[in-house]
């Protein structure tokens, strides 16, 4: 899978997703760091490459692009760079069983909801309580 990682994104992870096969650019690798949101992107969406990050606001831009190998937002519980490598890893695995393009996925530690513009789909993956409402 041809993944961008946002500089919110722990620096292991990458090295990670790798060994693992997929082909991975960061932020930093690619000297994007303090860059605007739509400085990055504009270029995840011209690379072609599915953005994983830990900032909302790729959401609002993914809703606003026509065309773009999708989005993963996680929101994990804890900020720890083990609970979000942990999280980043459960998304991508949910990732490959689907097509992603046009697609932003939020991830938190109990449930993901899939946004492809107006069809809105919400999936409980274990069953802690969570009182929060995904939007």
């Amino acid at each position: 899978m041809r993944l961008k990682l946002d500089e919110n994104m722990p620096r292991p992870l990458a090295e990670s997703l790798r060994r693992v096969g997929h082909d991975v650019h960061t932020a930093s690798d690619e000297n994007l760091l303090g860059k605007s949101d739509r400085v990055l992107w504009s270029v995840v969406v011209h690379e072609r490459r599915l953005l994983l990050t830990l900032d909302r606001d790729f959401g609002q831009l993914a809703t606003q692009s026509s065309d773009h190998a999708g989005a993963i937002v996680l929101r994990p519980r804890d900020a720890n760079k083990t609970a979000i490598e942990a999280l980043a890893l459960r998304a991508l695995a949910l990732a490959t069983d689907i097509d992603m393009t046009n697609r932003i996925v939020i991830l938190k530690t109990s449930e993901f909801a899939f946004d492809l513009r107006s069809l809105s789909y919400h999936h409980r993956i274990n069953h802690e309580p969570d009182h929060q409402a995904l939007r």
